[in-house]
């Protein structure tokens, strides 16, 4: 059956949401944007980067934040998968190591290079500790944005639970699954958004992500079978009707 008409709910960040909404909507589906997470750029001063060989991302956002806070574009960067690799590509970087994948292949990738020192450039939050997978490597942590947490919905979106007219949402990070779960949980109208989400699919991008969700009635619950955004876009090209 064609996605034609069919909505998809995009929650991420503004950027990461305009940059997959062309990619959806050439499936045929229609996309609604309504991020619950904001970037917001934090002003923690950088460190001296003459001692630094290298750095490390482990999000598109954490290039983009980097790159308007430095000019320094010749040292290495390693980086966990595609859509960050995209990134640092496009904000000038050349030599970028590229994990393809998730956290513990960056850490994989990390650990054949202890004769570097590191500069990890990562979010105040982060759902997993890179240092932890790291313990022989010299990694400077500097704390580049906050993703701060929408208070709710709009009108617009929350009528569009409602009415079940959303086909589906993606899920990339259990911090975006809990604090959507929160919102809806609290809102007034919970019933009825809970009503309408059983016309709608929770679609995860890892399996761990199934409990930040599950509380709620979804029409079914998908997970990626690789954890990077072509993954997802894999799963929203053969859903399921």
């Amino acid at each position: 059956m064609s996605n034609m008409r069919r909505t998809i709910l995009l929650i991420r960040p503004e950027q990461d949401s305009r940059a997959l909404q062309p990619l959806i909507e050439a499936m045929g589906y229609k996309v609604m944007i309504a991020p619950i997470l904001d970037i917001v750029p934090l002003q923690n001063p950088l460190p001296n980067l003459s001692q630094i060989d290298a750095l490390i991302f482990t999000s598109a956002n954490a290039v983009r934040v980097f790159g308007a806070r430095s000019d320094e574009r010749n040292l290495e960067v390693f980086v966990v998968g595609n859509n960050t690799a995209a990134e640092a590509q496009k904000q000038g970087f050349q030599n970028i190591q590229n994990a393809n994948g998730a956290v513990q292949d960056l850490a994989q990738l990390l650990n054949r290079h202890t004769e570097l020192r590191f500069l990890y450039v990562r979010a105040k939050d982060i759902g997993q500790n890179l240092l932890t997978l790291c313990p022989r490597l010299e990694i400077t942590e500097h704390i580049a944005y906050e993703a701060r947490k929408a208070s709710e919905l709009s009108a617009q979106t929350i009528d569009a639970l409602k009415s079940g007219q959303i086909t589906a949402i993606p899920f990339f990070s259990k911090r975006t699954g809990e604090h959507f779960v929160d919102i809806i949980s609290s809102h007034s109208d919970q019933k009825d958004i809970f009503n309408g989400l059983q016309r709608t699919k929770a679609l995860c991008l890892a399996q761990a992500m199934i409990e930040c969700v599950q509380q709620v009635p979804w029409q079914n619950i998908e997970v990626a079978k690789v954890l990077n955004r072509q993954g997802m876009l894999d799963l929203l090209q053969n859903i399921e009707n």
